[in-house]
């Protein structure tokens, strides 16, 4: 009977603990897309980012504080033609949906959207009329409002922000909002690595560094550029369409290209 009350304790504690990161989630200040979905939500975090890559490694020779490196990914976004824009924002996007540890339904709901911008992306430009539809809908919903934390947060979750941005990347045709997502990218990083830390429960000692999930991240974004690179002229030309076949080959090459960084923390069980 004890065992049985200790598990249950436990159990208990972290359901708790999940729902007090989700309650979190909703406290966060509340922006619209519209108002401006925050493009980064590092110093609203409970805490402000370190600036280096974890204590030991900033003190080593060589190694690029991440912020430098995000710096780089930003100059490097809005100097990008809006095609490659486009896809560096769709790219982003999906990674964060891949590694969205928490799944929640407004977040969910957008998949269709993020769905849109992939064939958009790859000279689709049938896409364009359902996109803005898409939008219009959000602008015109409960969720796209400047009541601050009154209203509803769900719009201002990491991922849920980085597809709303890459929508609008293409519907302009304006890089900043690659540079949006990708700094929205940065808060996942480091949002994934506090709840895997306030979900754990098990009695091994085990790191949870955020500065080094935000390495990765950084770095990913960057090699995702490096990829894009070579397609840099094809994508200029898919913003005002390509054929069916190019499309095609296009949109394969460009959905191989997403990849999760190695340290991908989740919650981890005792």
């Amino acid at each position: 009977m004890g065992a049985s009350t200790g598990t249950g304790a436990a159990s208990g504690g972290a359901r708790l603990k999940r729902r007090m990161s989700r309650e979190r989630l909703r406290q966060r200040p509340s922006q619209s897309l519209g108002a401006g979905v925050s493009p980064s939500r590092r110093t609203i975090r409970g805490r402000r980012l370190r600036s280096c890559v974890g204590p030991r490694r900033c003190s080593e020779v060589g190694v690029t504080d991440w912020r430098t490196l995000s710096e780089q990914v930003r100059s490097r976004v809005l100097a990008a033609n809006a095609g490659t824009a486009v896809a560096f924002a769709a790219l982003t996007a999906e990674r964060l949906m891949r590694l969205d540890p928490q799944g929640l339904p407004f977040t969910q709901s957008l998949r269709p959207l993020l769905d849109l911008v992939w064939p958009a992306a790859a000279g689709d430009q049938t896409a364009f009329k359902p996109i803005a539809v898409v939008l219009g809908g959000f602008y015109m919903s409960e969720y796209c409002h400047n009541d601050g934390q009154t209203g509803p947060a769900d719009a201002d979750d990491d991922p849920a922000a980085a597809i709303l941005f890459a929508a609008e990347c293409f519907l302009h045709a304006e890089p900043v909002f690659a540079a949006h997502v990708a700094g929205r990218a940065i808060d996942a990083a480091d949002y994934r690595v506090e709840l895997a830390s306030e979900d754990y429960t098990g009695d091994e000692a085990i790191g949870f560094d955020p500065d080094v999930a935000i390495d990765e991240e950084v770095r990913q974004q960057l090699a995702d550029l490096d990829a894009l690179a070579s397609y840099a002229t094809k994508l200029s030309r898919a913003r005002f369409g390509l054929s069916v076949d190019e499309q095609g080959l296009l949109l394969d090459a460009l959905r191989d290209m997403v990849t999760a960084p190695t340290h991908t923390p989740s919650a981890s069980k005792g």
